[in-house]
């Protein structure tokens, strides 16, 4: 697990959010094949930071498109630290569609 510190610094009053959407991950995006089981461990470092690391970059109030969204990375976590976007997850898979409508 990462430092609480910095989940409440990147994802600030979102981060009771994001830490739901990560155990959502860790077990049933496992259970759906979404992730690797060797994933679990590493989710925050190399899932959901880096997910988020270019987010300074994009302009308030902007569209993203997250196509081929899978497990909905990165698209739900940048969703979560940035409400300003509007974040829109394209996925052509129904298994993962059905996980990422269920997540959303």
């Amino acid at each position: 697990m990462v430092d609480t510190a910095l989940i409440e610094e990147v994802f600030g009053e979102a981060s009771p959010v994001i830490k739901r959407y990560v155990d959502i991950l860790a077990n049933r995006g496992i259970d759906w094949g979404l992730i690797g089981p060797r994933e679990r461990e590493r989710l925050w470092e190399r899932h959901i930071l880096n997910s988020v690391v270019l987010e300074p970059f994009i302009p308030v109030n902007a569209s993203v498109v997250d196509v081929g969204s899978g497990a909905g990375l990165p698209g739900i976590p940048l969703a979560i630290a940035r409400p300003d976007l509007m974040v829109v997850l394209v996925e052509s898979l129904l298994r993962r569609s059905v996980f990422l409508s269920e997540v959303v």
